[in-house]
């Protein structure tokens, strides 16, 4: 009988000790710290009040992850333009070139463009979105209204960490955005256009890190009308703007119409180029009083392929923004060579 006590004390225990040593068979949820949010994300926004554009805009997230920063991101938000506008003049440019001589250049892909360091809150699965200003460097701004929140869904897949997740704005009338789960669903027409336009055409959208150098061009496809050249040397990065209107003699209002930004249009000269967050870059005239300097210093610059075909179709054309970081909808645009490559010669 002691020999059976003793047997049966031992499988106690046994059972005992794996019960605190197995987790448990509960899913725990990950933590902030552990999730990797980083890539980009197609999401819809939806604006409470009447504006210019669609009341509900296909958007972009980007997230990148900060170094040393445990769960903490710099992000962008990248808001489209209408995307049938779009369509005719970059079917145009891929397929029959001539054509935009007629329906002119793709120069407005983008309404808005901010960006953002994103630090995980104290409430699990949520993240505080801190925008980002020029001084000197580039900083994070502390508001005093409560800062956009992005907050995960509590239903996301391993596969897709961000599917089913909002960003909440905390004060009345600014917009929401969403990142629906592929669910089937409709969520909006734009949205629904650029998820077709994606998946059909096998394209990517992906935010570059490095300063990519070669030149870009006034609108998307004018081969003809180099405006920006972008250059690494041992002496640091720099970048050249042209001023073409000599060239085309054609009216300042027309000139003008060309670009992204009418800001654009003035612009010469040389800018020393700096890297004070990995992947955002900022311009310092090398000359004082130099011609539409106020236009360019104090913005941040981001390397986006906002449709990304170097894989499907082994076609590369980065834009390159400068963002007023006061206003998302302030932002001058160029659109990389087709012929530049993945910026030749470009710092790595």
């Amino acid at each position: 009988m002691e020999a059976v006590m003793k047997k049966l004390s031992i499988v106690l225990f046994a059972i005992t000790l794996s019960a605190c040593s197995t987790p448990s068979t509960t899913s725990r949820e990950p933590s902030s710290a552990e999730l990797d949010l980083s890539g980009s994300r197609l999401g819809h926004a939806t604006y409470k009040f009447f504006r210019d554009g669609p009341n509900q805009p296909a958007i972009r997230l980007y997230l990148n992850k900060v170094e040393n920063e445990i769960g903490t991101y710099h992000a962008v938000i990248f808001e489209y333009a209408s995307l049938p506008s779009i369509a005719p003049q970059y079917l145009a440019s891929r397929k029959l070139p001539a054509a935009n001589k007629f329906i002119g250049y793709l120069n407005h892909i983008g309404q808005k463009i901010s960006a953002f360091k994103v630090i995980p809150s104290p409430k699990q699965g949520t993240y505080e979105m801190h925008p980002l200003r020029v001084q000197g460097k580039i900083i994070e701004v502390a508001l005093q209204a409560r800062p956009l929140l992005l907050t995960l869904s509590n239903e996301m897949s391993s596969g897709d960490l961000l599917g089913g997740a909002s960003i909440s704005s905390g004060s009345d009338g600014h917009v929401e955005m969403f990142f629906p789960k592929d669910d089937g669903k409709l969520h909006g027409v734009q949205y629904g256009l650029a998820k077709l336009a994606y998946e059909k055409a096998k394209l990517d959208s992906t935010w570059r890190k490095r300063f990519l150098t070669g030149p870009y061009l006034a609108a998307y496809g004018k081969l003809n009308d180099v405006v920006l050249k972008l250059s690494s040397a041992p002496g640091g990065d720099t970048a050249t703007f042209i001023n073409n209107d000599k060239r085309f003699n054609i009216s300042k209002k027309r000139r003008t119409a060309v670009f992204t930004s009418p800001k654009s249009a003035s612009l010469e000269g040389t800018y020393s180029v700096t890297e004070p967050i990995d992947g955002m870059f900022v311009l310092w005239p090398n000359q004082e009083g130099q011609l539409g300097a106020e236009n360019v210093t104090g913005r941040i610059g981001l390397f986006i392929d906002v449709f990304d075909a170097s894989q499907a179709l082994n076609q590369d054309v980065v834009e390159v923004a400068f963002v007023n970081p006061n206003d998302p909808e302030d932002f001058l645009m160029y659109y990389e060579h087709p012929d530049n490559g993945e910026g030749a010669g470009s710092r790595r």
